[in-house]
């Protein structure tokens, strides 16, 4: 898994609307807009009938700020829906569909001396919805009930712009309820199919009719048609060389299917309990990006089968996401302006959920096989787990470690813990004072005590710390290569000291050296511990003062340095 997070590059609003317009009703908002890289044009439907065209640079930044005004395309009378690029005609198109039942056709040859409306289709009896092109072929649908193929008929083609007429005219099949296409999804190839979802939920897929040898007299034949949702599918996907077909509904879900088979592979329903609005396919990660009406933008991920993103974005509904995959760059849209956000991807991570409360520390150890490594939580358990196991199962995209020991803490709440590498055990620290010394290889446990069997603090332990100490004489260190002090910190404000050795037969062994009062005012409880390679160590709590301790054969004198 990859953690993202999202940078704002820069945003673009209508001149249209006041910023006191934007937050009551009156004023244009925003319908659709469509992102032109290749021709350095951004461009927004306004509720007005107007269109706005901005001109920007291929990475979708604008270049001359606050310089950059965007023109108004003003042809439409009544709220632009739709919007739609077609590169592989007359040098690019813009072709838009509104609220006043028409389609329009805008020139982007030249843009640079203007944007010209050079073709008007009718026909629609209510609001164009949704437009999709692929195969020669322009498809429109509207709330009319009515979904249009349309066809170049010009006889030798001789015209510069198509002359579009309906060839075709698709509905759903016979409901009870007046019913129309919403969403539209061409994919090209051998056997071009359209994929349309309709106001009942259904997703309706149509193949073209190739034994046809005249293009003109190929027809979209019906071939298969599902209830998918429980509402109308608003927003419907085909992944271009992949089977996959991803559906947004009224009904608050995301969903994803085997355009062959029919077969759900998920669904998700939104963490917001609100609708979806828009989505956008990432093929590099393999990520589903939608958006919702609360301003969040969720990126699911097919192979981890998860939500790897899910942040708010926006305080606005976000009702458009494009996706610039060469430059991991996005555009939303909102009701009252466009945003252009980077996609920043950090470093791959595996989410592990062995532990089921808090973990309050974690320790690691190289060995001769690998790494190892310790946590410990406050569900009471200390495990041990193979982390070149975890190097593995990254490059594999698996998502667990392997556990290979726990032990399970029967009575006090763990709150702190160390690892000590000579003697090879962990040393925890627990909510009613206890500290206990636990082997992973034996499955054994000790309580540390003083020599007369009396605990050493009165309060939990809340720090713990390995000190690497050097001995001032041969009776301390017989070794000469010095010996593992445990330092414990608690909310009694004491510090204990445990010197941590091995007995002769291998056996782990700590003796208790001496406590004291490290912080006097009654309200500054230890809540960290620190050390240094020369000796000192560092104890801060409640008051804000950091306590510098110098340690010499077990023994600690105060330096106290920092406040508040």
């Amino acid at each position: 898994m990859t953690s993202i997070e999202f940078r704002s590059v820069c945003s673009f609003s209508s001149p249209l609307s006041t910023q006191r317009s934007r937050r009551s009703s009156a004023g244009a908002t925003c319908s659709c807009c469509l992102v032109v890289a290749q021709r350095g044009l951004l461009f927004a439907g306004l509720s007005d009938g107007k269109i706005l065209a901005w001109e920007i640079d291929r990475n979708c930044a604008d270049r001359r700020a606050k310089e950059s005004k965007a023109r108004v395309l003003e042809e439409h009378k009544g709220d632009v829906r739709c919007l739609l690029y077609v590169e592989s005609l007359c040098q690019g198109v813009v072709i838009s569909g509104a609220a006043d039942r028409c389609i329009k056709m805008w020139d982007l040859s030249d843009p640079r001396t203007g944007i010209q409306c050079v073709q008007s289709l009718c026909g629609h009896g209510g609001t164009v919805i949704a437009l999709e092109h692929g195969s020669d072929l322009l498809l429109s649908s509207s709330t009319d009930g009515l979904l249009f193929v349309w066809r170049d008929a010009s006889p030798a083609r001789l015209l510069r712009f198509p002359a579009y007429a309906v060839r075709q005219r698709l509905e759903p099949q016979q409901s009870q309820r007046e019913t129309w296409f919403l969403s539209l999804s061409m994919r090209e190839g051998e056997a071009p199919t359209l994929f349309a979802g309709d106001s009942e939920g259904y997703v309706h897929i149509f193949k073209l009719d190739l034994t046809q040898d005249k293009a003109s007299e190929q027809l979209f034949l019906a071939v298969w048609k599902a209830k998918v949702h429980e509402l109308g599918v608003s927003k419907i996907m085909a992944v271009p060389m992949e089977s996959f077909l991803f559906t947004l509904s009224y009904d608050q879900k995301l969903k994803a299917m085997d355009s062959v088979s029919g077969q759900i592979l998920f669904e998700e329903l939104n963490q917001c309990n609100v609708i979806f609005h828009s989505l956008a396919w990432d093929p590099t990660s393999q990520d589903v990006i939608v958006c919702d009406s609360k301003g969040n933008l969720g990126f699911y991920n097919l192979i981890q089968e998860s939500w790897v993103a899910w942040k708010k974005v926006s305080e606005d509904p976000i009702i458009g996401v494009h996706l610039l995959p060469a430059i991991s760059r996005l555009v939303l849209l909102t009701p009252h302006s466009i945003q252009v956000l980077d996609i920043v991807r950090g470093v791959k991570f595996q989410e592990i959920k062995e532990h089921t409360a808090p973990i309050v520390a974690i320790a690691s150890r190289p060995t001769s096989q690998g790494g190892v490594l310790y946590t410990a939580s406050m569900d009471n358990t200390i495990r041990m787990w193979d982390s070149d196991a975890c190097l593995l199962n990254l490059c594999h995209w698996q998502d667990t470690l392997e556990c290979i020991k726990c032990l399970k803490e029967r009575k006090q709440e763990i709150t702190a813990m160390v690892y000590v590498p000579r003697a090879n055990v962990v040393i925890t620290g627990h909510e009613n004072s206890d500290l206990k010394m636990w082997s992973l290889d034996s499955h054994q446990e000790a309580c540390l005590k003083t020599v007369t069997g009396q605990p050493v603090h009165e309060n939990t332990i809340s720090a713990l710390i390995l000190v690497n100490v050097q001995a001032e004489s041969a009776h301390e260190d017989p070794t000469g290569t010095g010996f593992e002090l445990v330092v414990a910190g608690s909310y009694d404000r004491q510090l204990s000291f445990w010197r941590v050795t091995l007995t002769s037969d291998g056996t782990a062994m700590a003796k208790f050296e001496r406590v004291f009062l490290a912080h006097e005012d009654a309200t500054d409880e230890i809540l960290a511990l620190g050390h240094s390679p020369f000796g000192s160590i560092f104890s801060g709590g409640n008051e804000g003062i950091i306590r510098q301790w110098t340690v010499w054969g077990g023994k600690a004198s105060e330096a106290h340095f920092g406040q508040d």
